[in-house]
């Protein structure tokens, strides 16, 4: 991107942006899949302790369901820190991490009785909150007018 912004051609560094972001978004739903799918066997490979799985399995879905969108927030982001834009990406893991997923998962866990799968619903959220702030960022395009 960095690039195609130097030589002249923001079109194509727009093209790039977007086609690291959809590739980097697909990955991670295609490696979620047999996550979800085989939580419950991959818990089972580790311990034989009911609770302990049926505590694995939701995690492993809220990672496999947060994974896309903690993607989409690395790959603007790093889109954003290499065009000279550094402060959006900090700003909106500050937001996700103090504003969103402390407060939620204390609420989640601790006020609305849902212990650690409060926890889990909080971690989700942070990653689409940072990753949905961070690809509105990239896709406002201001960074498209940054000197190189």
């Amino acid at each position: 991107m960095g690039n195609s912004l130097g030589a002249g051609v923001p079109s194509a560094a727009v093209q790039y942006g977007a086609a690291t972001n959809t590739l980097g978004v697909v990955v991670m739903i295609m490696c979620g899949l047999p996550v979800i799918m085989f939580a419950r066997p991959f818990m089972e490979l580790f311990t034989a302790v009911p609770e302990v799985i049926n505590i694995g399995v939701i995690y492993l879905w809220a990672v496999a369901l947060a994974e896309p969108f903690m993607c989409l927030a690395i790959t603007t982001g790093g889109a954003l820190r290499g065009e000279g834009d550094t402060r959006p990406a900090l700003y909106y893991t500050i937001i996700a991490q103090w504003v969103v997923r402390l407060p939620m998962g204390y609420l989640l866990a601790f006020s609305m009785d849902l212990q650690e799968k409060g926890l889990w619903i909080a971690m989700v959220l942070l990653s689409v909150v940072q990753g949905l702030l961070t690809w509105r960022k990239f896709r406002h395009g201001l960074w498209l007018d940054r000197e190189i």
